[in-house]
């Protein structure tokens, strides 16, 4: 692996990343290799980074019922940190059902004699509320309940089979109270229906998961699993996974050793979209709410994660840097609703997130975007 990783970074990687959350998993439920990795191999991929003098390194870590990141998770990211002398970034701070209110607090707290040795590390969290949409033939926010791990990979026959059986519906229940959630806690008011494929289902648009049950005289379980069925498992659901105390998430927006972004590079993309997290920072931070200025957003946008992951021709207008500009308009940037869209191989559906307000994008000097509109170049070069 180590040797792979030097021929990666010599080709031109910028670094590895990795998850230890639980949640990850992959095929039959089984977890991720990344998961089993033991320390000492993750010290010799982080001593590749520091023979190689560049490049960063970004993990998933796993955190308590609160949102904090473990003892455990706060003893790898500083060994992991220290044998690469290289910038290590963590996701995701978020505030979660049951964060206290000074959980930013108690993460500073918790990195501070990590910071103040010279070590290089900082979170990264989303500046709005997060939202999961998920349907059941790839139940992401189920996939730490071991009655859900027969569940991923499967046919569609096989996931019918499964949810309609008693026991795998009474084990569900179970779990959830012995605490064994993590995307999903156990919180039902947090679950809406987001999309229905039959008309006489419309009536639960929207409708929390016990709003539905008590619509249908049922418990949450069964209203949720019998509503998938009866659509063939077509029934799209909504999660609100974090960060959905704005007066909390304000803390966040201005707080140091704590990146302002969180989109999971690629995966996901047909359960969320955070192409709009630039955005929301401007129209709701800045425009709206007034909790930074003009001027520090875009530091939090531009300079500030370029410092950090050592891009020093980036971040910054002056010569000789890249000439990589977005040109807005302050006080008519807008984010829009997202939309589905059916352009992935196979048809395969994702979110997207479009904004107004911005006229041009540039990359390299070139203009790729013309008020929302591509202009079909492809300037971008691998850093």
């Amino acid at each position: 692996m180590a040797g792979l990783l030097r021929e990666a970074m010599a080709a031109g990687a910028y670094g590895f990343s990795l998850s230890l959350a639980r949640q990850h998993i992959g095929y039959h439920g089984r977890p991720l290799a990344s998961r089993l990795a033991s320390r000492e191999e993750l010290g010799a991929l982080a001593r590749v980074l520091r023979s190689a003098g560049r490049g960063v390194i970004q993990m998933n870590l796993p955190r308590d019922q609160q949102g904090l990141i473990t003892d455990e998770s706060y003893e790898t990211l500083v060994y992991v940190a220290r044998e690469s002398q290289r910038p290590v970034t963590w996701t995701p701070f978020v505030y979660v059902a049951g964060s206290p209110k000074d959980l930013a607090e108690r993460l500073q707290a918790r990195i501070e004699p990590a910071l103040r040795s010279g070590l290089r590390i900082a979170t990264q969290s989303a500046c709005r509320p997060i939202k999961l949409y998920i349907n059941l033939r790839e139940p992401f926010m189920f996939a730490t309940f071991p009655s859900w791990k027969a569940a991923f990979n499967r046919s569609r026959e096989e996931q019918l089979a499964l949810f309609r059986s008693p026991a795998f519906r009474q084990a569900f229940r179970e779990e959830i109270e012995r605490g064994l959630g993590v995307v999903f806690s156990g919180r039902w008011e947090r679950v809406d229906v987001a999309r229905v494929g039959r008309e006489e289902n419309r009536r639960f648009l929207n409708k929390t998961i016990p709003e539905l049950a008590a619509m249908v005289n049922k418990d949450p379980v069964d209203a949720m699993l019998d509503l998938a069925i009866e659509e063939n498992l077509e029934t799209g659901f909504r999660l609100a996974a974090g960060n959905m105390d704005l007066d909390l998430v304000s803390k966040v927006v201005g707080m140091p050793n704590i990146l302002v972004g969180l989109s999971d590079a690629g995966a996901h993309v047909d359960q969320l979209c955070d192409a709009g997290m630039p955005t929301y920072l401007l129209q709701e931070w800045v425009h709206k709410r007034h909790v930074i200025t003009l001027e520090q957003a875009v530091r939090r946008l531009t300079s500030e994660p370029a410092d950090f992951f050592g891009f020093s021709n980036k971040g910054r207008i002056a010569a000789g840097m890249d000439a990589d500009l977005v040109l807005f308009d302050p006080d008519g940037v807008r984010l829009c609703p997202q939309e589905w869209t059916n352009d992935l191989p196979g048809g395969r559906p994702r979110i997207i997130e479009r904004a107004e307000g911005f006229a041009y994008t540039m990359v390299g000097g070139q203009i790729i975007f013309d008020h929302n509109q591509h202009q079909g170049v492809l300037p971008g070069r691998i850093i």
